[in-house]
């Protein structure tokens, strides 16, 4: 499409410049009503494919300044996803931390707390360290809540599952013993 453009364009202006160089002429036969009429039909369509390979040139960019921005816009939602994530696992560890160590300091965060019970068996956002802090965490709290209840279950359940890998399995273990 775009050489069958350029050719037309062209085309159009080797004939606008032959019907230029015979209006310059000062020769009377061939400078006729006719062949300027043509010479001025040619430029002018000369213009018109311009303008329109113009405006397509125009769309095109707009197109791919459009793409590149939501390109960047979902790189950048993609890095704030993770970055928040990881300053989630964080907070989460301080959280622990900050209840071992101060704990007259320390406030019940909901959030935080719905973190620990979900991520437990991740190790690599909860290292091994910290399990014991929160281990110690579970022990402390209300042995009658449902969250806790619904952990037992769970680490019974990947207990059972030999499919599981064998450090979370050890784990489930260390929350069953400290809970019961």
């Amino acid at each position: 499409m775009k050489e069958s453009v350029e050719n037309a364009v062209l085309d159009k202006f080797h004939r606008s410049q032959e019907l230029s160089s015979i209006l310059n002429n000062n020769n009377k036969e061939q400078s006729d009503q006719h062949v300027q009429q043509q010479a001025v039909e040619v430029l002018d369509e000369f213009d018109g494919i311009q303008k329109q390979r113009q405006k397509s040139l125009k769309k095109s960019k707009k197109q791919f300044k459009k793409q590149q921005q939501q390109q960047q816009k979902e790189h950048e939602e993609q890095v704030s996803e993770s970055t928040n994530k990881e300053r989630k696992s964080d907070k989460a560890l301080a959280y622990l931390k900050q209840w071992k160590k101060h704990h007259d300091d320390w406030k019940f965060k909901k959030i935080l707390h719905v973190w620990l019970m979900k991520n437990w068996k991740n190790v690599d956002k909860f290292p091994d360290k910290r399990f014991k802090i929160f281990l110690k965490y579970l022990h402390a709290q209300n042995s009658q809540s449902q969250a806790l209840s619904r952990l037992k279950q769970e680490a019974q359940l990947m207990i059972d599952d030999t499919s599981i890998e064998e450090s979370i399995r050890e784990r489930s273990r260390s929350i069953l013993q400290w809970l019961t």
